[in-house]
């Protein structure tokens, strides 16, 4: 096996996050991650989620979210520019 990834449960600190009322920011690199967040997710903070590709946004599947941004491309730089962008949008909401 050259490449093995177990999935985690998000920790107290990010629940109590996605529990607030704040923005918070949300990066996804993976399908797999979308999907497990998805399904996972049951806050009522308002999300800006920052997906790496289609394939990413597609899987949130009825995710609700208040604003998305795709990455240019499928690399780190593109995702840390979107993520600045929407980071900017998030902090306008406070």
């Amino acid at each position: 096996m050259v490449y093995d990834q177990v999935a985690q449960e998000l920790s107290a600190e990010a629940l109590a996050c996605l529990d607030g009322d704040k923005p918070v920011v949300l990066p996804l690199f993976s399908p797999r991650t979308a999907a497990q967040f998805a399904k996972a997710h049951h806050g009522g903070a308002p999300l800006f989620v920052v997906a790496m590709s289609g394939a990413v946004l597609a899987a949130l599947d009825s995710l609700r979210f208040d604003a998305i941004a795709v990455a240019d491309r499928p690399d780190a730089q593109s995702m840390a520019e979107a993520t600045e962008r929407l980071f900017a949008a998030a902090l306008q909401l406070e």
